[in-house]
C-alpha cells in the first residue's frame, strides 16, 4: 500500500511527464503486441481516474496504431520482400486451382 502512495505522489508531482509515460506505453504497444495492453490501460486508469486514463490510453493506441499502418504501407510499397511473397502465393494457388 505503501508503494502506490508512493506512485500516486509521483504522478501528481510529474503530471506531464507521467501522462507521456502513459500515452507512449499504448503507443509502443502497438508496435510490440505482447505487450499487455490491458495492464497498460488499467494501471492509466488506477493512476489518472477511469475517464482520463483510458483516454490517454485510447489516444495512444489509436496513434500507434495509424503510425504503424503508414510505415508499414511506406515500407510495403518498393519492397522486393513483398513481391516474392506475393509471387510464392500467386504460384501456389495457381498449381493448386489449376
Amino acid at each position: 500500500m505503501q508503494y502506490l502512495q508512493a506512485l500516486q505522489n509521483l504522478v501528481q508531482d510529474y503530471l506531464l511527464l507521467s501522462i507521456c509515460v502513459g500515452f507512449f506505453s499504448s503507443f509502443i504497444e502497438s508496435f510490440i503486441p505482447m505487450l499487455p495492453l490491458v495492464a497498460i490501460v488499467t494501471a492509466n486508469a488506477a493512476l489518472f481516474g477511469m475517464v482520463k486514463g483510458f483516454l490517454i490510453s485510447w489516444l495512444g493506441s489509436v496513434t500507434g496504431t495509424i503510425c504503424l499502418f503508414l510505415l508499414v504501407s511506406k515500407i510495403g510499397e518498393n519492397s522486393k520482400l513483398l513481391e516474392k511473397i506475393k509471387n510464392e502465393k500467386d504460384k501456389k494457388s495457381n498449381i493448386m486451382g489449376g
